[in-house]
């Protein structure tokens, strides 16, 4: 057993849908969580920052003796992630991968639309890793970088957010996939409102959760899992921006519990 904790890291509050996900599936492990919120949207940054932003977050995550990495983040996961773990020994696990073969799994007509930050869509590492798995596959992909912003102001139940939304993912009514993928760890958040936007149409597959299920696996395997009761003060919060706005929109997602926020200055 192992009780050190499990580092995760996003742009933003986008990567607490793959934290969620493991208080309910690993409800005995302590985890640290980094958001780097001071250069918040990834997806609009160069290949070069992005790889440097993530670096920075790994070695601190690093130095807290995490005994394994979640890199919430799609735009990170295809930017960055494939050089790092050749850097790193520590285990570090990336969205892209679990997404991709989940996607492939429910599929019935080939055919799979992804959305995702303009990073992502650019870098065509999702794309890249479904023609691995399944050459028939067909493959579209959309850039949504706005859905991150309105999941960041936190707004995203009024009724100009809502039409905003079904403006954005308008391109979708067009294709003919019955699978999309969420290729942001922002996205879950709205899998209401998208569902509603595309007239429930899709099988959403959210990479996020499914990464987490890939740890599971992982930390059983190599005799790695915690044997604790975890407390909610083994759950440590970073953000390189505002405390406060983290904190705020942080406990709301996660069940209204009250989260501590640390501010974090990454060397």
């Amino acid at each position: 057993m192992d009780e050190r904790p499990i580092g995760f890291f996003d742009s933003g509050i986008g990567g607490l849908t793959a934290l969620k996900t493991t208080l309910k599936l690993l409800p005995n492990e302590a985890t640290i969580y980094v958001a780097d919120e001071a250069n918040l949207p990834y997806g609009t940054k160069s290949s070069k920052e992005i790889s440097n932003y993530s670096q920075k977050i790994i070695r601190f995550l690093i130095k807290q003796n995490v005994k394994a990495i979640v890199c919430a983040c799609n735009t990170s996961s295809a930017i960055a992630i494939p050089h790092l773990k050749k850097v790193y020994t520590l285990p570090i696990f990336g969205v892209i991968d679990a997404g991709a073969k989940k996607a492939n799994q429910v599929t019935k007509n080939q055919h799979i639309m992804i959305i995702a930050t303009k990073a992502t869509v650019r870098s065509k590492k999702y794309n890249e890793k479904l023609e691995l798995l399944n050459s028939k596959l067909v493959i579209n992909d959309l850039a949504a970088q706005e859905l991150v912003k309105i999941v960041e102001n936190g707004d995203y139940r009024s009724k100009s957010v809502i039409k905003k939304i079904y403006q954005i993912l308008a391109p979708l009514n067009k294709t003919l996939a019955d699978t999309l993928i969420l290729g942001c760890t922002h996205f879950p958040i709205l899998k209401e409102q998208i569902n509603e936007a595309t007239n429930y149409r899709f099988k959403l597959v959210d990479p996020g959760h499914e990464v987490i299920i890939n740890l599971k696996d992982f930390l059983t395997k190599k005799h790695l899992l915690s044997n604790n009761n975890v407390k909610s003060n083994n759950h440590v919060f970073y953000t390189t921006g505002s405390t406060e706005h983290f904190s705020t929109l942080g406990s709301k997602f996660l069940d209204n519990s009250t989260i501590k926020v640390n501010h974090l200055d990454l060397e």
